[in-house]
């Protein structure tokens, strides 16, 4: 995850300065994600059918990203707030909002918390030209299963293939709680697109079966 920014400026996907600084590092590491699947199976994605192709991404709300915006968010909101509250103590207010207007962060729909995820999936149609659906499935921990299982069930119904991101985690005991440290991808098709689509074929993809416990077998 470090090394997103610098990877991303080596490709032929630009991002407008202006967006630059707000943009979450899910979306950078989606596209270049997509790059490495398509290089490493030869796939020519300009060559596709790009009507039918759909991206879906799944991933709980970014709480990271979410903990800067509030911190960095709240105190233009409140300063604001006060100021018109307050009349009186306006003129100090905002002398101290400009002040500290280096340390805010200008809320859009770039950094909104709420269209943070939603966007990893509509950058990555953008980037490639895709045409079909792009959307995100926020199911916190399973969110990555869903997607996939979204994909299989629509592509189930509709000829079409779908890239399909989840979360990589890893388990910190100390603390009881699964940490996010990356992401993967999946290229998912309908056997009659693959076939026509001379895409590499690795394995199918079954429905979910969920038994009487908790375990699922996929």
């Amino acid at each position: 995850l470090t090394d997103v920014a610098d990877l991303y400026s080596q490709t032929n996907h630009p991002i407008p300065p202006k967006t630059w600084p707000f943009v979450d590092k899910s979306q950078l590491l989606s596209v270049l994600l997509s790059e490495k699947v398509f290089r490493t199976s030869a796939i020519r994605p300009n060559e596709l059918d790009l009507d039918r192709i759909h991206v879906i991404a799944g991933a709980a709300q970014p709480l990271e990203k979410t903990r800067e915006v509030l911190e960095r968010g709240i105190p233009t909101y409140a300063y604001r707030l006060l100021g018109r509250e307050i009349p009186a103590l306006k003129s100090e207010f905002l002398g101290e909002l400009r002040e500290r207007q280096v340390d805010m962060i200008q809320l859009n729909e770039q950094s909104s918390m709420g269209g943070i995820n939603s966007l990893t999936a509509s950058r990555v149609s953008k980037a490639f030209d895709f045409r079909g659906m792009n959307f995100t499935v926020d199911g916190d921990q399973s969110a990555g299963l869903q997607a996939l299982e979204l994909a299989r069930n629509f592509l189930k119904e509709s000829s079409g293939a779908a890239l399909v991101f989840g979360t990589k985690k890893k388990y910190v005991e100390s603390d009881e709680y699964l940490q996010n440290i990356g992401m993967k991808c999946w290229l998912v098709a309908s056997l009659d697109f693959a076939l026509s689509s001379n895409l590499p074929i690795l394995a199918s993809l079954e429905p979910m079966k969920v038994s009487r416990g908790a375990h699922v077998d996929v």
